[in-house]
């Protein structure tokens, strides 16, 4: 018999009958073993059996703060938002200094777009857990979104520090660079996050546009086809080696890649206009010239 049938079994045989609305010992220790079971399920991914057992844990134990964190990932794989902040805000209450529970909220937070909760919960995470990997994670890319640059690499570099093989912190660390100008230490991050995952799209896309930035053409027109290899047909891609041919003088390529990026994206038509005009457009760009046509 496996761990999860005889699970079940000891919570049938165990607490079989009983009932009563105060919370007692044997509730907690029945509310504990459902909890238990619905861990067995999240590990082996059954969702669905997970959440069951751990509303049947809550329905005993309303405060069991663990149980609401793992239903508000079930909520959240599910792409049930509301109930994952739900739980989430619950378990918080129930146990403000569970560090899965502040990070989980600040999570939310961040996704949500609200920056500044999300940095208060985050580094409430970090105080309780020092080496709390994810939320280093996230708390980088908050700092990036309020544009303090220096904050977001220092969290991102801690990232990395626990795990030197997490690609995205490396991307991340690539963009906060690039917006301070320090093109060669955007390389540097992009190159890493390459090294780990050879094809990530958004890494070669970025490192082609820092290598723009740092006036190295060859580089830039290199990473660039390894990116069309990646995604033949990605405008962003086909954007950059237009920017990469027009600076080198290739008139040919450079109309070549104008009529590719039109036929796969109208509308790109005005950040051509504009990025012909000498201003620096750049990918992270374009969503907001195309929305604002």
């Amino acid at each position: 018999m496996g761990i999860i049938e005889n699970l079940k079994l000891f919570i049938k045989s165990t607490f079989k009958g009983f009932s009563g609305k105060k919370l007692s010992k044997k509730e907690k220790a029945e509310a504990q073993a459902h909890f238990n079971l619905g861990n067995k399920y999240m590990e082996s991914k059954q969702l669905d059996q997970a959440e069951e057992e751990y509303t049947k844990a809550l329905a005993l134990n309303p405060d069991l703060s663990e149980a609401l964190i793992n239903m508000g990932i079930i909520h959240y794989h599910k792409l049930n938002r509301e109930g994952a902040i739900e739980s989430f805000k619950r378990a918080y209450f129930s146990d403000p200094d569970n560090q899965r529970a502040c990070y989980w909220v600040g999570r939310l937070n961040y996704e949500m777009n609200e920056i500044n909760k999300a940095e208060k919960m985050l580094k409430k995470a970090i105080t309780i857990k020092t080496d709390f990997l994810e939320a280093h994670y996230y708390l980088g890319l908050t700092y990036l979104k309020k544009e303090m640059y220096d904050f977001a690499i220092d969290y991102l570099r801690k990232t990395v520090s626990i795990d030197p093989e997490w690609s995205e912190a490396y991307i991340y660390l690539g963009k906060a660079h690039y917006k301070k100008s320090e093109f060669k230490k955007a390389v540097d991050m992009l190159e890493n996050a390459i090294t780990i995952i050879p094809g990530d799209l958004d890494a070669h896309i970025y490192l082609t546009e820092s290598y723009i930035a740092d006036n190295r053409l060859e580089d830039a027109l290199r990473t660039a086809k390894i990116a069309l290899e990646i995604d033949t047909n990605n405008p962003d891609v086909h954007y950059l080696l237009w920017k990469i041919y027009m600076s080198k003088g290739d008139e040919e390529n450079t109309s070549k890649e104008r009529t590719q990026i039109l036929q796969l994206k109208p509308e790109y038509i005005k950040v051509l206009e504009i990025s012909a005009s000498g201003k620096n457009i750049t990918t992270e760009d374009i969503p907001i010239i195309v929305k604002s046509k």
